[in-house]
């Protein structure tokens, strides 16, 4: 089977669970022991939030998340048809692929077509990352942006594998996850050890992500 097809049918690993438990940590983990690419959903956002606002992606990263998160919240809810448009910006894929930029995460615009993607879309960022590659993918928070992107990847045959990582040591951020279950996992990480801890269940994280994904 040529290696193009395998790729499209390669199923993602979702990377879930509370702000700040070492979901990015594990996503890039993940990425370096598989070779596939990795993003979040905040990737994303934060290249819209610099195109509305004017300051570079590297500006903006540097403000704590105390102080942006409710930003990175509200721009994540308008691309996915959860807010109203706060920035009066109607968004449609044509405006998206013309005027956004990709060199960041190498996104290839011609991949958004009219077709594929339609606002307000619950799972866009999700579908927004596959379709640009990314196997390994962080920064869902929502139930319904979890959800709404199952019968594509499906179709496809490629089922995502839900990992949840937590650190029960630490406190939750009200409102950041929005309330997806611990239970939809289908594994789960506790991060309480060393980094060299941490990437060993990394690699138990992926021998049952190759365990439920065998016939594939």
């Amino acid at each position: 089977m040529p290696q193009e097809f395998m790729d499209v049918i390669t199923p993602p690993i979702f990377i879930i669970g509370p702000a700040e438990h070492g979901k990015s940590t594990v996503r890039k983990m993940l990425g370096s022991l598989t070779g596939m690419k990795t993003a979040s959903c905040s990737d994303v956002i934060y290249t819209v939030w610099s195109f509305l606002d004017g300051r570079s992606e590297e500006v903006l990263r540097q403000i704590p998340k105390s102080g942006s998160r409710a930003t990175l919240v509200m721009i994540g809810d308008w691309l996915t048809g959860g807010a109203p448009d706060e920035y009066g910006v109607r968004t449609n894929p044509k405006s998206f692929r013309q005027h956004f930029p990709y060199s960041k995460l190498n996104y290839d615009p011609s991949k958004m077509d009219s077709g594929k993607f339609s606002l307000p879309n619950p799972s866009f960022l999700i579908q927004f990352l596959w379709q640009n590659d990314f196997r390994i993918i962080d920064g869902i928070r929502r139930t319904d942006e979890l959800l709404a992107s199952y019968p594509p990847l499906e179709w496809a045959g490629a089922r995502p594998t839900i990992v949840w990582v937590e650190d029960p040591r630490k406190p939750k951020i009200e409102g950041d996850n929005f309330g997806i279950p611990k239970d939809w996992a289908d594994t789960t990480i506790e991060n309480t050890g060393t980094l060299e801890e941490l990437h060993e269940k990394c690699v138990e994280a992926l021998e049952f992500y190759h365990f439920m994904n065998k016939e594939v």
